[in-house]
Order: C-alpha cells, then sequence, then structure tokens
C-alpha cells in the first residue's frame, strides 16, 4: 500500500506539469488568454469577498428568499459579508465558523444596529439546542466539511418546516481551473482542479466513500438531503463571483439548493 501511495504522489506531481508541456500550447493557440479567473484566487478572502460589493450579497439574500425568516444561522459565516445583510432582514443573525481569523474581519465588519451574533464552531458539532433556528444559510462550506455531520447538525438545529439554503461547487469549476491551469502554464491551478476529479472517481471505481465530497451534483446533494428529512424545493445555477458563469463545459460552476426541513 506504501508503495502505491508513493507512485501516486509522483504522479500528482508530475503529471500536471507533462500536461502543461503537452497540452498548454494547443490551448493557448486556440485562445481564451484571460486569466482574471485565476487571478482572483491571490487576493485576501475577505477583500476578495468584499469586493463583489454590498449589492452582489444583498442581491442574493433577497433571490434566496432569507427574509423575514425569524432566527437565521449563517453557517460558516467566513469574514461576515452576508451578515449585515441578512440582519436588516431577520429578527436575529447569527454567524458560526472555525477559523478565528474570519471571525475577527466579521466582528470588524458587524453592523452595530443590528443584532448580530459571532460563535466559534465546527459545523459538524455545532453548539445550540435542537429546534433553535428558523432557517439556516450553508454557503460555500459543506464541501470542505463532513457533509454528513454537518448536515445532522443542520437538521438538529433547524426547526420543523424550516428552510435551509446550500451553496456547492460543481463539476464546471473544477474543469475550468484544468483548463485555465493549462492555457496560463498555472501548475498549481491544474493540481487544484484535477485532484478533486482524480479522488472522486477513484473513490467511485473502489467503492470507497468520502466523509468530504469536493464538488457536487444537484442530483447528489438532492439525493442526500432527502435521506436526511428535507424535502428540495429548488436547484439553481449560482454566480458566488459576479465574474463567474454559472456553468463550463456543460456541467455547474456553482450551484444552490433550497430545501425544507419535513415535519
Amino acid at each position: 500500500m506504501q508503495s502505491v501511495r508513493r507512485v501516486l504522489i509522483v504522479i500528482y506531481r508530475v503529471l500536471p506539469v507533462l500536461l502543461i508541456r503537452i497540452l498548454g500550447p494547443l490551448l493557448r493557440a486556440r485562445g481564451g488568454q484571460d486569466s482574471a479567473f485565476l487571478d482572483r484566487f491571490s487576493i485576501p478572502y475577505p477583500l476578495a469577498v468584499y469586493g463583489m460589493g454590498e449589492g452582489h450579497w444583498g442581491n442574493k439574500v433577497e433571490t434566496f428568499g432569507l427574509i423575514g425568516c425569524g432566527r437565521l444561522l449563517d453557517l460558516g459565516c467566513g469574514p461576515g459579508q452576508w451578515l449585515p445583510l441578512l440582519a436588516r432582514h431577520n429578527a436575529e443573525v447569527i454567524g458560526v465558523d472555525v477559523d478565528p481569523t474570519l471571525l475577527k474581519a466579521a466582528r470588524e465588519t458587524a453592523d452595530p444596529e443590528h443584532r448580530v451574533t459571532l460563535v466559534r464552531s465546527r459545523a459538524e458539532s455545532l453548539c445550540f439546542r435542537g429546534a433553535t433556528f428558523d432557517a439556516v444559510l450553508c454557503y460555500s462550506v459543506l464541501m470542505y466539511t463532513d457533509y454528513e455531520a454537518t448536515l445532522r447538525e443542520i437538521s438538529r438545529v433547524l426547526k420543523p418546516g424550516g428552510r435551509l439554503v446550500v451553496g456547492l461547487t460543481g463539476f464546471g469549476y473544477y474543469l475550468k481551473h484544468v483548463f485555465d491551469g493549462l492555457r496560463h502554464n498555472r501548475v498549481e491551478a491544474l493540481r487544484y482542479g484535477i485532484e478533486p476529479i482524480a479522488v472522486t472517481f477513484g473513490r467511485a471505481l473502489i467503492g470507497r466513500r468520502s466523509q468530504a465530497m469536493t464538488f457536487w451534483t444537484g442530483r447528489a446533494i438532492s439525493r442526500i438531503l432527502a435521506l436526511r428529512g428535507f424535502d428540495v424545493v429548488r436547484v439553481w445555477g449560482d454566480r458566488y463571483d459576479p465574474l463567474w458563469p454559472t456553468s463550463y463545459a456543460g456541467a455547474h460552476f456553482y450551484f444552490c439548493v433550497e430545501a425544507r426541513k419535513r415535519f
């Protein structure tokens, strides 16, 4: 097993370099030289999300229907770009994140006129009593956690009939990293795109489940939510970043799911 692992590590390191040398010139010759998508990731995360503008996140609050929900949990709130906007339209908002640096940024940007509470906690073990929230927003978080434990906790703290909105990266997001990495000679971007694709399909081939799923499909998350006691209301393509497409090569780039906890 160790020898196989060593071989896979070598392949992981060498394959992107070979692909760039072989396929990079061909893709560059076909055009598509704009590197704005990859350049965005050189910006610190808090600056990137706030740089999208309040109007971008405010429009999402309205589109997602996160208005008049009562007590709302922003699970994985990050630097808090959602919190002031959610607090304007709901009775109480609680932001949770595991990263103290991001929570510090969220405190610095919190609106003192609205009631926002910030809590440091893991998504897989929330420190709230059951049936506490009327709505939960879990945006760009589930793919970085033990999704089964996170969904179990969301179901526990959400009231019957409560709303859940989940935002997820799709297959197209990682394909974009692969092709742009090849076009612009970005080895790390190519590795970032290849790794989750290879791991996901590799685990499927050997029949091994993973606690973390990096990219999702609408069908997969709908099936899992249904098993966890949710009724899926809708699935739609979303622009996490206003400069991103809703799909790439026919696959979701970023997408959202709205569901309700069954009574």
